[in-house]
């Protein structure tokens, strides 16, 4: 099952604490996080949208010399800001 509520917060997260863009897609597709729903534990994933325009995507060509220094950034802070909206919400997520 998905966690609508926690794709949500950090959906949240994303819009208050960073510059990105968000775009939820309903469906696992063998990513790393489809065993943990199909174990019945919410999770998402976050990626970035610009594989299909990379050619290292998934190639040994795919070294840190050529990643967005700008993401990782924005990816703490979505983390951080949605365990800061989680710790402050009353109910469950």
């Amino acid at each position: 099952p998905f966690s609508s509520s926690l794709v949500s917060v950090v959906d949240d997260a994303c819009d208050q604490f960073t510059t990105m863009a968000t775009r939820t897609v309903w469906g696992a597709w063998g990513s790393d996080h489809a065993p943990f729903l199909q174990r019945g534990f919410p999770a998402l994933l976050v990626i970035e949208r610009e594989w299909s325009s990379y050619p290292c995507y998934h190639q040994t060509c795919d070294t840190a010399d050529r990643q967005r220094t700008d993401m990782p950034a924005d990816v703490t802070r979505m983390n951080s800001g949605t365990v800061r909206i989680v710790s402050m919400s009353a109910e469950p997520v």
